[in-house]
């Protein structure tokens, strides 16, 4: 298990390299294929999917947005959108991705993650160095791209009321969060995508928060751009990280997040 464990540190960087560069390049196809079949509601075009990393077509998997490990694969668990108040159970909240995308880069990412959360379970003090941190960084950036996909493929359809306008039932609900503006979705994916692209993440460092959780349930909080709290009860760790803040120093972003979080449990 440590000879594994070594060789999967040292080949996380090149793994994580060539998923960037491959994302670098296809960006343009991606997101024309996002605006013409999710965005466009009047183009009469095929729906055919493609890997949202590489732009594949062939050997297309289902990539879950939240990977099972972290709701711990049960069936029942569930978020609700406030946009339209509808249930999403995790384990069939997927976005497409080819086979070699899914299991050569992004599996391998998760293998990573998991191995330095089991590393640091029982410490005090977490050992997490600068590329541990960045690493995490970088999970949870391709989290938040998986789910700004995922919000923009996903339609309004109906809301619990049933007190809605037919006509938008199809518009998808990432458009419902920026006030009716398809090209806000627009920026807000591609911004998605070069966070996931730029090399270092030494200025988002602070924006990472990391502590010792006793919870005993998984927990899940996201506000697409803003933040991601993710509360880990296998691995006795929670995470909060600010997608779109820098802090100066950890401790400012600590209290902010306490905020945050505070206010989540008291809804």
């Amino acid at each position: 298990m440590l000879k594994f464990s070594k060789q999967l540190f040292m080949n996380i960087k090149y793994k994580l390299i060539q998923l960037r560069v491959n994302l670098r390049k296809k960006s343009k196809y991606i997101m024309e294929h996002i605006i013409k079949v999710h965005i466009d509601r009047w183009r009469k075009i095929s729906k055919n999917e493609i890997c949202i990393f590489c732009s594949s077509k062939n050997d297309l998997t289902k990539e879950h947005v939240l990977p099972k490990w972290t709701f711990g694969n049960n069936p029942n668990d569930f978020f609700i959108t406030n946009i339209n108040l509808q249930s999403q159970k995790y384990i069939k909240t997927t976005i497409p991705c080819c086979a070699n995308c899914n299991n050569n880069y992004l599996s391998y990412l998760e293998k990573y993650i998991t191995e330095l959360f089991y590393d640091n379970l029982r410490k005090t003090i977490y050992n997490f160095t600068n590329d541990n941190f960045e690493n995490i960084i970088r999970w949870l950036e391709i989290i938040e791209y998986k789910f700004q996909v995922l919000e923009v493929r996903r339609k309004f359809n109906k809301h619990k009321s049933n007190n809605f306008i037919k006509y938008i039932s199809n518009y998808p609900i990432s458009v419902f969060s920026w006030n009716g503006s398809p090209n806000k979705v627009i920026t807000q994916i591609r911004n998605s995508i070069k966070n996931i692209t730029i090399k270092s993440k030494e200025k988002k460092l602070n924006s990472l928060i990391i502590f010792k959780s006793n919870n005993k349930t998984f927990f899940f909080s996201h506000n697409l751009n803003e933040y991601i709290f993710l509360d880990l009860p296998k691995f006795n760790i929670a995470l909060f990280y600010f997608y779109d803040k820098e802090f100066v120093n950890n401790i400012d972003a600590y209290n902010y997040s306490m905020e945050i979080i505070a206010n989540i449990y008291k809804k």
